[in-house]
């Protein structure tokens, strides 16, 4: 996901039954559906536990979020901003990369 849509993701956006993310209006505008790993699923089933519908699940700004990426690889030494995590997710095992 960019950014500004993680920063946008409400709660009710995620569907848990179904393992998968609703972005609503990326870019250009469309909406897409990816899918969701256990993991990923349990994490956010208890990050949004209490929350309303209409809730933002991160409750930060697109910049914020990515500050906060930034910082976060600054403490573990590693030199990473939010755009860097989509190319690196999308790296196929042969090596070449896939804008998705």
């Amino acid at each position: 996901m960019r950014r500004g849509e993680l920063a946008n993701l409400l709660v009710s956006h995620i569907a848990f039954e179904a393992n998968r993310i609703v972005v609503m209006d990326g870019k250009g505008s469309k909406d897409r559906t990816i899918p969701m790993g256990e993991n990923l699923k349990n994490l956010l089933f208890k990050l949004c536990n209490g929350k309303k519908g209409n809730e933002k699940v991160f409750g930060f700004k697109a910049v914020s979020l990515g500050m906060k990426i930034k910082e976060w690889g600054d403490k573990a030494g590693v030199p990473i901003k939010a755009h860097s995590l989509r190319h690196y997710f999308c790296d196929q095992s042969n090596g070449a990369r896939a804008e998705p």
